[in-house]
């Protein structure tokens, strides 16, 4: 049984000390990666490899709110990106310094204005479970 309900997430990214996305959030995803170094010899039978350097990306889906700070001056800022699987104990939040380097506005004629935001972190993802 799922433990949370995407409903009860949130995302925040504060640039200097500013709150700049929070409503108005759709979805969120945070990839973590670590290169990988191949130390295979000819003669092995199965690929050997060693772990390296970790990073990390995110992306926020929003709809667009031409009121907030929701501005291509967002772009090439380097904010804390806080992002909630749910408000409540049974939750995880991730966090760590990010520069958004993708600014996205999109409109449908079915929908409402849309926005997508990509980051790439700076620092390392620290998880850690609500209280």
């Amino acid at each position: 049984m799922p433990e949370f309900h995407g409903k009860n997430g949130k995302i925040i990214w504060s640039v200097a000390n500013q709150f700049v996305v929070s409503g108005f959030v759709q979805s969120w995803s945070i990839n973590a990666d670590v290169a990988m170094a191949d130390i295979t010899a000819m003669q092995d039978v199965w690929s050997s490899s060693l772990p390296g350097i970790k990073s990390w990306t995110g992306s926020v889906d929003a709809n667009l709110n031409t009121a907030t700070t929701m501005s291509i001056a967002l772009l090439g800022q380097t904010g804390t990106l806080s992002v909630y699987s749910a408000t409540s104990a049974a939750g995880v939040k991730y966090v760590g310094d990010a520069i958004c380097n993708g600014f996205n506005p999109s409109a449908d004629v079915g929908d409402v204005g849309k926005i997508s935001f990509t980051f790439v972190g700076v620092s390392a993802l620290v998880q850690s479970a609500l209280i």
